[in-house]
């Protein structure tokens, strides 16, 4: 468990791979399954994929496993599969968090950034998420690092980059944190640059 403080907030992130939600969703031996392959598709993508696939269809009314779905879709390479679940997720479970932060984060890459105030009523995860007391690590960081995407394409940097550094202090290894730390500094190397090349001209 770490705190850290976030817009004058405390927040108690978590780092165990087991979603309370889901003890009361799948008996043990189902929990035990969704969470091997929760670990291996992120290694052995090919080899869980229909597995995962099957976990989906037998729980279709479980926001995580379908979650889950989304990623291994992703990881195989199944783009397609991967964008129209992302939107009949949403659409099914608009308050499930990761469902808004995926929908957030393709709209953001479409360009249609006028739906994310519509997404999000307020970007204050402790008011979009009252009933919650502990974030898990990966919702926490997955928002931070949407939101940041999202003032990039508004051209706020300095937004973009105050939820990076925040994403970073929760996890800086991860490798999405270092892929968006590298899309700033390197937008911001080659602003500076363009900024030479007219004061040369």
């Amino acid at each position: 468990m770490k705190e850290i403080l976030f817009e004058g907030k405390p927040y108690k992130i978590s780092f165990n791979a087991m979603p309370e939600s889901l003890k009361e969703k799948l008996s043990k031996e189902k929990l035990a399954l969704y969470l091997a392959l929760l670990e291996k598709v992120q290694l052995q993508p090919k080899e869980v994929y229909q597995q995962i696939k099957n976990l989906r269809d037998e729980y279709p009314d479980v926001p995580e496993i379908i979650n889950l779905l989304t990623f291994a879709h992703i990881q195989n390479r199944k783009i397609l599969e991967a964008e129209e679940l992302i939107e009949q997720t949403f659409t099914k479970y608009p308050d499930y968090l990761f469902a808004r932060i995926n929908y957030a984060d393709q709209c953001v890459r479409k360009k249609k950034l006028e739906k994310i105030p519509q997404i999000f009523s307020t970007f204050d995860l402790k008011e979009l998420c009252p009933e919650k007391e502990v974030f898990h690590a990966s919702e926490f960081r997955g928002f931070l690092i949407m939101m940041a995407y999202y003032h990039l394409a508004l051209k706020d940097r300095e937004k973009a980059l105050h939820y990076y550094l925040t994403a970073k202090k929760v996890d800086p290894h991860h490798f999405s944190v270092t892929y968006l730390g590298k899309k700033i500094f390197k937008k911001s190397l080659l602003q500076r640059l363009l900024g030479l090349v007219h004061l040369r001209q």
